[in-house]
């Protein structure tokens, strides 16, 4: 079976100070500077937020995708994500990831959530990619309600 390939692209510009604009083909545009406390104007996201952004949305669209295929019954999804930048062997680089997901699902789907969340930790690309070199560590708290 041949594997599938998907493309995505993004077009970046500097802005000729610290900082620049990137251009998606179907939504708007996002601007990101350098942080304050490295030296910027922090006139935008940082890049930080935006590799944190786009593992803790990659989660969530993989559980968005999971959740019905497993009847599981869902009210809210909350994930906080926080990072550790370290300076080692001459330069910056992440040292690692942390997820700290909150979920609140229908009465006794707790283990059902747990099960489609760790799905969801598997099957998200980004999570997958990085995870060879960043260790990324997911904290799962399951509140289970009426809905």
């Amino acid at each position: 079976m041949e594997a599938q390939r998907f493309t995505f692209q993004v077009e970046v510009n500097w802005d000729g100070s610290t900082g620049g604009e990137v251009k998606f083909a179907k939504h708007p545009s996002l601007r990101f500077d350098i942080p304050e406390s490295f030296g910027g104007r922090g006139a935008g996201y940082c890049p930080e937020e935006l590799f944190l952004a786009s593992i803790a949305a990659c989660l969530v669209n993989t559980f968005a995708y999971l959740r019905p295929k497993l009847r599981l019954k869902a009210k809210s999804l909350r994930v906080e994500a926080l990072d550790y930048v370290m300076f080692k062997d001459g330069g910056y680089r992440v040292s690692e990831v942390r997820l700290k997901v909150k979920i609140e699902v229908e009465k006794g789907q707790a283990e059902l959530a747990r099960r489609c969340l760790g799905l969801a930790e598997e099957y998200c690309h980004i999570t997958r990619s990085i995870k060879p070199c960043i260790p990324v560590y997911v904290e799962v708290e399951v509140l289970e309600t009426a809905i």
